[in-house]
């Protein structure tokens, strides 16, 4: 069957063929008998042509190549070919219109674009179709065509539009509008703006665009930044040196004038408790001096207690050894320096003194240096060479000794495993290094050391020049100068007040030098680069001090595994370039990585079968060396996405097991993507639900970090909408939300910081405050959990509570047994509470076990090793035993304690013994290591310390001395001097030392200053355990604050600088006196006011502008009167300045200070109120809540009182008391502990003159009145 069908199809191809063929072929034979018969005629007309015209002469050659007729054919062809085109060119060409082409950068036709050309007569508009083309008849040359489209850049061009043709037109993407922000920073505490010198960095992100201003880091209060106006809502995050983060919400759509951002200073100082112990019996060692050193200068120095201890405060952070330097007859080395150890941001943050035991050990074979020193030519003894000793290489300024008249000098009480070395330098001759033989107690015979004489042919000097890094010199920095010679300074030193520090008389070498200081907590240091100094000349090494770097490491690890060989990357959050990379060592941890202070780092941690973690962004503290603790999770961990919260922490950095009222805390969170998810989002909201917004919730959001920084804060939320905007604000928000694009799979931390506000009726009886937190994530595929829900965490204040730390939790707080110090329970947390010698107190616990374990007979001590404290009972609630005796202390059995069991109780102690740091011990006896806490305080007897400085003041651009003399008040009418007193001079903020030194048996202390320029003040403190610290300005000035030029114009008949007058209340009453001039001349008069004061003045029945000068005719008189208006609100002591011109060209001099008294000793206070609170807006209105208990603000003395210059008792009005109006707070000491007993709001309120018993504890046990609830200076009846 198939053989035959395929026959057929054979039958039927060849059929086709022969068709086709028959076809073609007869097709063929009809063209070829058309051309012969066009070809016939063709020569018929040729015949006949040809008797005119020989036209075969030229055809029969052409034919005999190429017929002619086909030759014919062809030509006509070609002539018909080119008439049409001439045709079509003149249809289509002349009188056809334009096409004009409008498209986009990448080529895209732009539809519904506008055209205009414009011709010199003429103009005409076309507007673009759909695909981007328009047609026109306007042709010309030199026309100019503008196209424009919304979102497009404008385009315009000159053309020659000719008919027919096609014109592209290219438009730009519109570039975005651009404003300019302005920023003017603040220091919130005083209103001005941030100092010139201050180093800013600044960055920014867009709620709308990806197009965010770059980042940058310049100095000084007033910046510049260009936003494009499609950002939407620009975020600045604002970092200054010495000052919290800030981040700064600007709505561009709504910004008028310049941005004022408010910042708030950290807390940059630390403390460091010393404790000096004898190396073998563990005894304290007391009456040696403490110092802290940084590198070979001293930090800060005093001198150890009973205990053997030593509390120094203003420490910033930054790496320091402890410097123990007993008398020559302790029997103890010269002295003995602890490890290094480091003042990190955590423990400022903490408050927690850094605490640092120097054991000492007794020497069992003494040995010394003894040298004479001699001329190099003459061998004549040299008295006053002054010498340094170095040990191990560490320059000790304190170890000096200087040769006699015989010229020698000795070092004892050195040990001989050690290697010493002494600096020698003298006035008049080259200094020298010397590396002396130790000698055998027997052994007095000097070693000879030859001094060269200082000349042009042996000597030169070095001008060490320190600046900032804007150019400004740097008094006070600390300078150490080195040779090539030696790896120990050989010259330490402070600059002058131009910034320089010159050294003369040093031997030819070469040099360079270190600088540093610290200035508001920060530190700056430097170094110079290397000299060859030659005989008879001066080289300069300057030095330009930038802030120190700070530190990070990374601890990685799996629950409580450590991980070896991660991979660490540590990445800029502000520029998003990588900064540095490490790996994890054996510890599980990398090394310590340096950065600048102006970079904000996250790490990315990775590890194969984990996990990549990305961590929240870290500001960096200078010279602070940091941990970044990363749990890594492994790939089975989890498999969906998620968000989660793994931690609360402290302002230390710790975590913590309860929430205190008035606290911040850093709720850590992380997102889990167990694979790519696109635009991850995530929410926090604070507080209760019933309160929609932040002003009615105890808990606010305050900050976010992440290792992106785009977030917003909002004042409400909408229920039901968890990731809808609300009312934006900068802080105290209520709900966060934050955004982070797209995320590969990894675990990604957040940081939310959170404040918890002051709690009406916290704490009360029964009263419980629930503290909420909501949260949750999105992405483009899922809402966890499941949306509107979100996740909720919940606590009670001041309760434990288990989150992932859970361990033995401690509560401690304190009251005195009498209730007149601490009549309410006191928090005792990290902070050093100060106590008072002699007085009994009861110490409340209570101890929670959220441990997941049961303990039975378990026991609770409480001990003081240090013999500051009796403790003399523990009594727990529902525990009939007795306190038992134990070494130090007491025990009580306080039973089984189970999970989430808690024992309440408390022990009553007595403080014994004053001392800077006593430490009180109370542990249980179970095999955790968190069953025990640490409750540090200090204790002093509180006696009054009378500091005075002679002279008083300093003259400018020389050098000077002075002597600080301190005196005690053991009996008030008999003060006596005050032996080994620790003196501390600083600059005026107490913040960069100067000088240190201890009082002799006279109570005094001498010390050099060198050059100053008028405007310097320097600031001395006196303190010793025992005595309340006191301190008194020291100003570099040409002229004594209290100087009286001109005396023969006065008030009443009197003196203008004795003249008081009181106005016994503030309104209702006035005051009235006559200037007199007695000069024998006319005078011309100027009267100032004080800044702060509102008083009014008038002048012969005139009001008087205060600072506008006026004559005063010889023997002449003027009625100034302070009148009665009812305006005034400054109440205490109002000072008048008067300054007299005799007309002799000399100008204006003073005349004295005045005082009008606007007091009422039976209602009024002339105490000012200052830190009355960060929420306090307006300081000329506010008011206390004594119902709550204690409170801490600053008093600033303003009343002539028995404080200072009287003796009459506190409170008492005394006009002629000599000293004028006070220029520091430091009559009383500023912080005072006020004692509020009453619980009855209502009436306090009510009653504006209301006294209430202040007992300062921190200054002495006296008691004063105060006026409370109203504004106690600037506001009242």
């Amino acid at each position: 069957m198939k053989r035959q069908y395929i026959f057929k199809v054979e039958i039927y191809l060849i059929y086709s063929i022969f068709v086709v063929g028959y076809m073609f072929e007869n097709l063929v034979q009809k063209i070829k008998d058309i051309y012969f018969t066009y070809e016939d005629n063709y020569y018929v007309v040729l015949d006949k042509i040809d008797p005119e015209i020989p036209v075969y002469q030229i055809v029969d050659r052409i034919d005999k190549y190429v017929p002619s007729f086909l030759l014919l054919l062809v030509f006509i062809f070609l002539f018909l070919v080119g008439i049409s085109f001439l045709v079509l060119g003149f249809v289509l060409g002349f009188g056809a219109p334009a096409k004009l082409v409008v498209v986009d950068s990448n080529s895209n036709p732009v539809g519904g674009a506008g055209i205009s050309i414009v011709g010199t007569s003429a103009e005409k508009s076309l507007t673009t179709d759909d695909f981007g083309e328009a047609i026109t008849d306007f042709f010309g040359s030199d026309l100019t065509l503008i196209v424009s489209k919304s979102g497009y850049e404008d385009f315009e061009s000159t053309e020659t539009i000719e008919p027919g043709k096609e014109y592209l037109l290219t438009l730009d993407d519109e570039k975005p509008k651009i404003v300019q922000v302005n920023f003017e920073l603040k220091d919130s505490a005083t209103g001005n703006k941030i100092p010139g010198t201050s180093d800013v960095s600044m960055s920014f992100s867009c709620t709308r665009t990806n197009s965010s201003p770059s980042s940058f880091s310049k100095s000084g209060s007033n910046h510049s930044v260009s936003v494009q106006v499609n950002c939407g809502s620009l975020q600045a995050t604002i970092n200054v040196i010495g000052f919290n983060e800030k981040v700064q919400n600007v709505s561009l759509a709504s910004l008028t004038g310049v941005v004022s951002v408010s910042l708030s200073k950290k807390n940059l100082f630390g403390k460091v408790a010393a404790f000096v112990k004898d190396a073998e019996s563990g005894d304290a060692i007391e009456g040696v001096t403490v110092k802290v050193k940084s590198g070979a200068s001293s930090f800060a120095q005093g001198t150890s207690d009973a205990s053997g201890s030593k509390l120094f405060d203003k420490i910033p952070t930054g790496s320091y050894k402890i410097e123990v330097i007993p008398s020559a007859d302790m029997g103890y080395p010269i002295s003995t320096l602890s490890d290094d150890f480091t003042v990190n941001n955590s423990d400022i943050q903490s408050g927690t003194p850094v605490r640092i035991t120097v054991e000492v050990q007794r020497l069992s074979l003494a040995k010394k240096i003894i040298l004479k020193f001699v001329d190099n030519e003459t061998t004549v003894a040299i008295a006053g060479v002054r010498a340094i000793l170095v040990i191990d290489d560490i320059y000790n300024e304190s170890l000096v000794s200087t040769s006699d008249s015989v010229g020698e000098l000795k070092f004892i009480n050195l040990e001989e495993e050690k290697d010493y070395a002494v600096i020698a330098t003298h006035p008049d001759y080259v200094l020298k290094v010397v590396e002396p033989e130790l000698k055998e107690g027997a052994d007095n015979v000097p070693d000879e050391v030859k001094l060269k004489k200082a000349t042009l042919t042996t000597a030169g000097t070095v001008k060490i020049i320190v600046n900032s890094f804007v150019g400004d010199p740097i008094a006070n920095a600390d300078t150490e100068l080195y040779s090539a010679d030696h790896v120990f300074p050989i010259v330490i030193g402070k600059t002058d007040g131009a910034g320089i520090n010159e050294i003369k008389n040093l031997p030819p070498s070469n040099y360079k030098a270190k600088a540093q200081i610290s200035l508001a907590g920060v530190n700056l240091e430097g170094e110079s680069s290397s000299k060859d100094l030659a005989a008879g000349t001066l080289i300069e090494l300057p030095i330009t001090l930038v802030v120190s770097n700070g530190e990070l490491q990374v601890e990685v690890k799996e629950g409580t595994t450590k991980i070896v060989t991660a991979d660490v990357l540590f990445v800029d959050s502000l520029t998003g370039k990588e900064l540095a990379s490490a790996k994890t060592s054996s510890t599980g941890k990398t090394e310590y990585v340096e950065f600048k202070i102006d970079k904000r780092p996250y790490v990315i941690v990775t590890k194969q079968g984990y996990y990549p973690f990305i961590s929240s962004s870290y500001p960096l503290t200078a010279g602070s060396k940091d941990t970044i603790k990363v749990h890594l999770r492994k790939l089975e961990a989890f498999s969906d996405f998620d968000v989660e919260l793994v931690d609360i922490l402290g302002s230390n950095g710790g975590s913590v097991n309860k929430l205190d009222e008035s606290k911040d805390y850093s709720f850590v969170f992380n997102i889990l993507v167990a694979s790519k998810e696109d635009n991850v989002s995530t929410v926090v909201r604070s507080g209760l639900e019933e309160n929609l917004d932040s002003a009615d919730s105890v808990i606010a959001i305050n900050g976010f970090s992440g290792h992106k920084m785009n977030y917003s804060l909002y004042t409400c939320f909408t229920p039901g909408a968890n990731y809808a905007e609300c009312s934006p604000g900068d802080a105290d928000a209520k709900q966060l939300i934050a955004s982070f694009g797209d995320l590969d799979a990894g675990v990604y931390e957040f940081v939310v910081k959170l404040h918890i506000k002051d709690v009406e009726g916290y704490p009360g009886d029964n009263v419980q405050v629930p503290i909420e937190v909501r949260y949750g994530a999105k992405s483009e595929s899922a809402f966890k959990p499941i949306d509107p829900e979100l996740y909720l965490w919940r606590a009670f204040l001041g309760e434990a509570f288990c989150l992932n730390n859970c361990g033995i939790v401690f509560d401690l707080s304190l009251m005195d047994v009498a209730g007149e110090i601490y009549p309410e329970w006191v928090s005792v947390g990290a902070e050093v509470i100060s106590l008072i010698t002699g007085e009994e107190y009861l110490l409340k616990y209570r101890i929670t076990n959220q441990s997941g374990s049961s303990f039975d007979n378990v026991e609770l001590s409480v001990m003081n090793k240090g013999e500051t404290f009796e403790v003399r009972d523990i009594t727990a609630d529902n525990v009939t035993a007795t306190a038992q005796d134990i070494e130090f202390g007491k025990k009580l059995v306080l039973g089984s304690f189970g999970n989430n069991f808690s024992y309440r109780g408390q022990t009553k102690i007595f403080a014994k013994t004053d001392t800077s740091v006593a430490v009180l011990d109370l542990n249980l006896n179970t095999p955790r290591t968190d069953d025990g806490v640490s409750a540090i305080f200090s204790v002093s007897a509180l006696r009054p310390l009378t500091v005075k400085v002679n002279p008083p003041f300093l003259v400018p651009d020389r050098t000077n001395n002075a002597v600080v003399q301190v005196l005690g008040e053991a009996d008030p009418d008999n003060p006596v001097p005050v032996v080994g007193a620790d003196i501390t001079i600083t600059n005026g903020a107490g913040e960069s030392p100067v000088v240190f030194g201890t009082t002799n048996e006279n109570g005094l202390f001498f010390t050099e200053f060198a050059e100053y320029p008028a405007g310097t003040l320097f600031n001395v403190k006196a303190e010793k355990v025992g005595f309340i610290a006191q301190s008194v300005p020291l100003p570099v000035t040409y002229d004594s604050p209290d100087s009286v030029q001109v005396s023969c114009v006065t008030i009443d008949g009197a003196a203008i600088d004795t003249f008081a007058d009181v106005i016994a209340t503030r309104t209702g009453a006035s005051s009235e006196f006559l200037l007199e001039n007695g000069c024998g001349t006319e005078v011309e008069i100027v009267i100032a006011k004080h800044v702060e004061s509102d008083m009014k003045l008038q002048k012969d029945s005139s009001n008087y502008s205060f600072d506008d000068s006026f004559v005063l005719p010889e023997a002449d008189s003027v009625v100034l009167k302070v009148p009665s208006d009812g305006s005034r609100k400054v109440f205490g002591v109002h000072p008048l300045y008067f300054k007299v011109d005799l007309k002799d060209g000399v100008g204006f001099q003073d005349a004295g200070i005045s005082r009008v008294v606007i007091f009422n000793a039976s209602g009024d206070s002339c105490l000012y109120v200052g830190n009355v609170g960060a929420d306090v807006l307006d300081r000329d209105r506010f008011t206390v809540d004594v119902s709550r208990g204690t409170g801490s603000f600053t008093i600033i003395n303003r009343c002539y009182s028995g404080f200072e210059g009287s003796p009459d008792k506190p409170g008492a009005l005394n006009l002629n008391a000599p000293e004028k109006y006070p220029n520091f707070p430091d009559k009383i000491d500023p912080k005072l502990q006020f004692v509020f007993s009453l619980n009855d709001r209502a009436a306090v309120e009510d009653d504006a003159s209301l006294r209430i018993n202040v007992r300062n504890t921190a200054l002495t046990g006296k008691e004063f009145f105060l006026i409370t609830v109203r504004d106690y200076i600037k506001e009242g009846n």
